[in-house]
């Protein structure tokens, strides 16, 4: 009986220890980046375990658009000019001989000695 008794206390302590971390994940907001995503992450998780989450997966538009922060922008090298989807076309894909995978806008901008293996991109 002691041992059962010991055993319901403990039980007790952990539940009501998950129910306060539940909560302080709930309703407390705080301006730290590991505490966001882990709170992000929690939200998430709870509300696909309670059925309270998105009944659809979200698609990356949708992903996109609900983000805080802007997407990271970096600087362009000098003497180039902004691109838009529209007038880069397709793309170029080719593997150099290191076996990276690499991307060209043009056949012209693939070094020529891989441009007879480069494969055009398609959208």
């Amino acid at each position: 009986m002691k041992n059962f008794s010991r055993f319901l206390l403990w039980t007790l302590v952990f539940a009501l220890l998950l129910l306060g971390i539940d909560q302080l994940l709930l309703h407390m907001r705080l301006d730290l980046p590991v505490y966001r995503e882990t709170r992000s992450f929690y939200l998430d998780l709870r509300g696909r375990l309670l059925g309270t989450g998105p009944s659809r997966p979200r698609s990356v538009e949708e992903v996109i658009e609900s983000t805080d922060e802007p997407p990271a922008t970096h600087p362009r090298p000098q003497g180039t000019r902004e691109t838009t989807p529209s007038d880069t076309g397709p793309g170029y894909l080719y593997v150099d001989r290191e076996g990276n995978l690499n991307f060209a806008d043009t056949l012209a901008d693939v070094p020529a000695r891989y441009r007879s293996e480069a494969q055009k991109m398609t959208r």
